[in-house]
């Protein structure tokens, strides 16, 4: 913790110096996300954009702090900021996914994973998210095509997941 104390004293410094420095406000989000001070992150990092609207790091963390906070409706808008900045970047795109699941915006969420495994065919936790989001739309033929890519690519996945993959696919089609 002390090394993000001695950040903070650094970055304010910086802030005082030039007060429209979009990467002192960042380097202060940083720290105060380490202090685990999400107020004060989401500060820093929301004047950072104020400064330069399109700063994907910045982007990204606050998205990630909304998410922390469970602010899902606000991290979703700042990772597509993210998205609309950099495309094709798996890790923003995965975010974007886990906004969504955790909205029960199954659809939306499968949309950003397939992107991921687009980009990424390796991305295990992708194919795992794929999978549970397929399951909760109904398409377990796809759940389990995700399922098993993602266990053959070592990623671990909930044995309750598997099974009810397993069982939804012995129903007859329609029940």
């Amino acid at each position: 913790m002390k090394e993000y104390d001695n950040g903070l004293d650094q970055f304010r410094k910086a802030v005082a110096l030039q007060p429209d420095s979009a990467e002192a406000y960042y380097g202060l989000g940083i720290c105060y996300g380490g202090l685990k001070q999400t107020t004060e992150e989401i500060q820093s990092y929301t004047q950072a954009l104020n400064f330069k609207p399109t700063m994907l790091a910045a982007l990204l963390d606050l998205g990630t702090a909304y998410f922390n906070q469970g602010s899902y409706d606000l991290a979703i808008r700042y990772y597509r900021e993210a998205v609309a900045a950099k495309p094709d970047d798996s890790r923003i795109l995965f975010n974007l996914g886990a906004a969504h699941l955790k909205k029960d915006q199954y659809d939306l969420a499968v949309q950003a994973y397939l992107q991921v495994v687009r980009i990424d065919p390796k991305a295990g936790d992708a194919h795992h998210a794929l999978a549970y989001g397929f399951y909760m739309l109904g398409n377990y033929a796809e759940a389990q095509k995700h399922a098993n890519t993602a266990k053959r690519l070592g990623t671990k996945l909930p044995e309750d997941l598997l099974k009810a993959i397993e069982e939804r696919l012995k129903q007859p089609a329609g029940k």
